[in-house]
């Protein structure tokens, strides 16, 4: 212990005593020590490719309740759709633009599944 006498406010010395508490750094094997753990686990994630599904209602195992059913089919128009309505009004024939838009051959399939009702696939005429 360190003993200090510092002069007070009114000319009085006044003792402190330190104690010296020095702690040894760690060595640079120790510090760079790494520990392995010995137990790991280990998470495999593992992704369903989608199924294939095509322009007409399939039988598909739905990837969201396991169940192997008859997809439900939602037309969407596709770039093809917009395509086609565009080239019939710019050729003169304006007054058919609408038909892209009724054929299922221009458009999107998207299958659903039918127990669930949740997105399967799309099958895209483009």
């Amino acid at each position: 212990m360190n003993t200090q006498s510092t002069p007070a406010a009114g000319g009085v010395n006044m003792n402190y005593q330190y104690a010296q508490a020095q702690q040894v750094p760690p060595s640079y094997a120790q510090a760079t020590q790494f520990q392995v753990p010995t137990t790991a686990n280990v998470v495999i994630i593992q992704q369903q490719a989608p199924p294939a599904v095509g322009p007409d209602p399939c039988y598909v195992c739905c990837p969201h309740c396991q169940v192997r059913g008859l997809t439900r089919i939602e037309y969407s128009p596709s770039v093809r759709t917009h395509c086609m309505a565009a080239l019939l009004c710019i050729v003169g024939l304006w007054c058919f633009a609408c038909l892209p838009y009724c054929a299922t051959s221009c458009m999107n399939a998207n299958h659903f599944c039918g127990n669930c009702n949740k997105f399967v696939g799309v099958y895209s005429s483009d």
